[in-house]
């Protein structure tokens, strides 16, 4: 393993000198790949190549961030010593109290089924059950699929499911 000219023996006393510690937030490596503990990063002078310590991927990103430009930083950190130009909101005003009757108002019907649900996750649909007969409709031009018509069945799709044509108008 060499990482910007560094061989495993620097790389170790590296860490030995920083305790097995990040150089800037003097915290632990925590992420995780392949899951196993990364290895602290080699931070690098990317002009001049050279070592300046090891760092965790979040600093390391951070650095990066900010295009390693301490100009930057210091006007990050002025940033955040300044105070603040709004005053602080109270907390109770920022809470709002809820319609006990929110989830009645938000229920529609399924377009397929008609059974009452929230549809925000799934559009106009109650599950996948409900899209993939509305698609196998689409696909096929069935004018009406409904529960409640004369129907003809139907199986298709990845979940064999039933679906109904209803029969033309003799």
């Amino acid at each position: 393993m060499l990482n910007y000219g560094c061989d495993p023996a620097q790389f170790d006393a590296m860490l030995a000198a920083q305790g097995g510690l990040c150089a800037i937030c003097r915290g632990p490596q925590t992420v995780r790949w392949r899951s196993r503990l990364k290895q602290l990063a080699v931070d690098h002078d990317h002009q001049t190549g050279h070592i300046r310590g090891l760092l965790c991927d979040a600093c390391n990103h951070g650095l990066g961030s900010f295009r390693n430009d301490t100009s930057l930083l210091r006007s990050a950190i002025d940033y955040l010593n300044a105070n603040t130009i709004m005053p602080a909101v109270h907390r109770d005003v920022l809470i709002r109290k809820r319609n006990p009757d929110h989830w009645a108002k938000s229920l529609k019907p399924c377009i397929i089924c008609a059974r009452q649900v929230e549809l925000t996750s799934w559009g106009k649909y109650c599950s996948t059950a409900c899209k993939a007969k509305a698609r196998y409709a689409r696909q096929k031009k069935i004018s009406s699929l409904t529960l409640a018509e004369g129907t003809i069945p139907y199986r298709a799709g990845p979940y064999n499911l039933l679906l109904s044509q209803a029969h033309p108008a003799a």
